[in-house]
């Protein structure tokens, strides 16, 4: 049998990462994906810093993006290549979620190191978030 082109349709494969993601990594950095922040539109230009909240309860991270620095706020640094990182390791200190070294120093505990899928949602009274579930560690 022969078949015609114009009866397929041609897959072409996406750049970089597809899937947006937050990785909470061993120093208590939080990474997002080039995914995330080609998806979202995040840049440097236009949301600069961003302000985490905390739902201990239910150990649930939000991250706002910010279009301006805000009291409280942490610079989202982004990579040439996309993506970007938060320097989270103040947070990390402040709700626990790290152990301390012999050396003194401060290591993320296991439980929540590694990727998380994120949802964009509303918050009433904060705005537009991603929401990082710490339960719902991608496996």
């Amino acid at each position: 049998m022969t078949y015609e082109n114009k009866q397929f349709e041609e897959f072409i494969a996406p750049t970089g990462r597809i899937t947006p993601l937050v990785t909470f990594d061993p120093s208590g950095r939080l990474y997002l994906s080039s995914a995330l922040t080609q998806i979202h539109k995040l840049n440097e230009k236009d949301f600069p810093d961003v302000k985490i909240y905390f739902n201990k309860s239910d150990e649930i991270i939000a991250i706002k993006p910010l279009k301006n620095k805000e009291n409280g706020s942490i610079k989202l640094k982004y990579g040439k290549q996309g993506g970007g990182f938060i320097n989270s390791r103040a947070f990390a200190i402040k709700y626990e979620m790290v152990d301390k070294t012999e050396n003194g120093d401060f290591k993320l505990k296991d439980k929540y190191k590694g990727k998380y899928y994120i949802t964009d949602e509303e918050i009433t009274g904060i705005g537009r978030v991603f929401i990082l579930k710490l339960r719902d560690r991608r496996k």
